[in-house]
């Protein structure tokens, strides 16, 4: 039978095949790994790599910015539009929804310039840090029957 019997010695499994136990090799190969060359290779690979690609990203996060104010300015003047509509008038001081879209979206590439009267508003959107192909003009002028909207969105 294949038990162990109390008093024997177990038997013990062959082990896997080792080059450097075989007879004659004294020590076991040197350690693999990378050497410093190739490290120092690939780090500048990245480097370089990061260096390309950080332009290109950083131009797309500006997009968005640009692109979140322009949202911002079309909602503050359907804000307006709607307000007028109902009641007669545009927004006035305090008014929270108003204050709340008005507000200067503080992105550093961008200012924010937002001027309101009894029957007009309006919202001017240029370059701060960046040079705006088309600045952002976004307006409404209403008064009695008569209402003229005007919505120029920014572009870089």
């Amino acid at each position: 039978m294949g038990g162990h019997r109390p008093g024997s010695r177990p038997r013990r499994l062959p082990l896997r095949s080792q080059s450097w136990r075989q007879p004659g090799r004294k020590h076991p190969p040197a350690a693999t790994g990378f050497t410093l060359v190739e490290l120092l290779i690939v780090v500048v690979i990245i480097g370089v790599l990061s260096s390309v690609a950080m332009p290109a990203f950083l131009g797309q996060q500006n997009k968005a910015k640009i692109n979140a104010a322009n949202i911002q300015a079309r909602g503050l003047m359907s804000y307006c539009l709607s307000y007028f509509i109902d009641n007669g008038k545009m927004p006035e001081t305090g008014d929270k929804e108003y204050d709340r879209l008005a507000k200067d979206p503080k992105h550093a590439i961008i200012q924010w310039a937002v001027t309101r009267q009894n029957d007009k508003c309006q919202v001017n959107i240029t370059g701060n840090n960046i040079t705006l192909s088309q600045s952002g003009i976004f307006a409404i002028e209403a008064s009695g029957d008569a209402t003229r909207i005007q919505a120029t969105p920014a572009k870089k």
